[in-house]
């Protein structure tokens, strides 16, 4: 792995606390595999991450100083990206929704912050979760970032946003989908149940006399 243009050896894989968390069984119900996609047809799933995602999207961000315990509102760069637009193609209500449902889906959001040669950002780009995983070089925190047709990036942990939702680990969240895979199941089998016995004209296949 390159970074920068250098070999990098001693990167490790981060640690998630998360597995064997509490030592649930991710079996699944049914002949439909529980995954994102199928998670959200489910019409009450679907209403839920999309009630959450919107409404947060909806609420305007200020951009907080920290020195010691004072806190003061101030004007930053970063305060158009999260109110306006976060980017060329994407304003920042659908960055934000994005980031949401990719927390509540697989366990965390993540974003790209592009930034200027004086390091104010100047652009914030959603990123699948599932092309992103945490790396610890030298006991720093990076992320390995795979994309297509392309060689794996090592990003600084500053230059990414991590929205971690629900979960026992501080940098790791609990996947929604992944946790409840079992009950998801139940209601996508019974979802192909009804649709197979409606689709036969509420024909049984046999009866026992």
């Amino acid at each position: 792995m390159k970074f920068f243009g250098f070999e990098i050896k001693r990167a490790t894989p981060y640690k998630d606390a998360t597995k064997g968390f509490m030592g649930l069984n991710f079996g699944e119900v049914g002949r439909t595999p529980v995954t994102e996609k199928s998670a959200l047809s489910l019409s009450a799933y679907w209403a839920g991450v999309r009630r959450i995602s919107e409404s947060v999207a909806l609420l305007p961000l200020d951009v907080i100083e920290k020195k010691g315990e004072l806190r003061k509102q101030v004007d930053h760069p970063s305060e158009y990206l999260l109110n306006k637009e976060a980017n060329y193609k994407t304003i920042s209500f659908d960055f934000i929704q994005i980031l949401i449902t990719s927390a509540i889906n697989w366990g965390n959001g993540y974003a790209i912050i592009e930034r200027d040669k004086s390091a104010n950002p100047i652009s914030l780009t959603n990123v699948k979760s599932e092309s992103v995983k945490p790396i610890i070089y030298d006991e720093e925190l990076f992320w390995e970032l795979s994309l297509q047709n392309s060689k794996n990036l090592l990003i600084p942990d500053r230059d990414i946003i991590n929205l971690r939702g629900f979960g026992t680990d501080e940098i790791l969240g609990l996947s929604a989908i992944k946790y409840h895979a079992q009950n998801l199941g139940l209601s996508l089998a019974a979802q192909d149940y009804g649709a197979d016995f409606y689709n036969k004209g509420t024909r049984l296949d046999g009866y026992i006399e």
